[in-house]
């Protein structure tokens, strides 16, 4: 898939619930972390960070660090979506996915649903569990190789991204694909 980057053309306010940073990123203007984790390279959350600066580089992104002690819980990313809330992000990406069912995650989805509008990554293999992505609220983005998908996901034929942007650069993966739906939707909205 090629992309080019989008235009900031909305009052919206977006979120990004990940892990652990290691480099500090300019199109963050919020962050929040439980703890500081020391880590020694560049994490997921940076190479997520960085797509969205080739992506969107005139749209800030409140982050949430869900990561503790190595360990990204369901409970961190319920803290994760509660902080959005609090900081009225109206939309967040969570580019992380779990064969593990969470009812505690699954109530606060749908008891928070009219607050923030979620995006969630489907593994990048072909799981029949998948979690946040399978919760009924939850707009699910992956290829159409998933197993249980929901009619308000997004569903691409490749999770190979092209971007176009000072140069061409190459992405793969689901991670990658969330937040450019997320923002592509809502940035383009009429």
């Amino acid at each position: 898939m090629f992309i080019v980057p989008i235009d900031n053309n909305s009052n919206k306010t977006f979120g990004i619930i990940d892990g652990s940073l290691f480099n500090k990123h300019n199109n963050i203007t919020k962050i929040h972390s439980a703890i500081s984790n020391v880590v020694s390279s560049k994490q997921h959350g940076d190479n997520v960070l960085e797509f969205l600066n080739n992506v969107a580089p005139n749209v800030p992104f409140f982050y949430y660090n869900a990561e503790i002690d190595g360990e990204i819980t369901s409970e961190n990313i319920i803290d994760g979506l509660q902080w959005m809330v609090e900081s009225n992000v109206d939309c967040v990406a969570i580019s992380l996915s779990s064969k593990c069912y969470s009812e505690e995650l699954e109530n606060w989805i749908s008891h928070n649903s009219d607050k923030i509008e979620i995006y969630a990554s489907y593994n990048n293999t072909l799981n029949s569990f998948d979690y946040p992505a399978q919760y009924e609220s939850v707009i699910g983005v992956g290829t159409s190789e998933v197993v249980n998908s929901k009619d308000i996901d997004v569903l691409y034929k490749s999770n190979n991204i092209i971007v176009m942007s000072f140069g061409i650069k190459r992405y793969s993966g689901n991670s990658y694909l969330t937040p450019y739906t997320m923002l592509k939707r809502e940035l383009t909205q009429v």
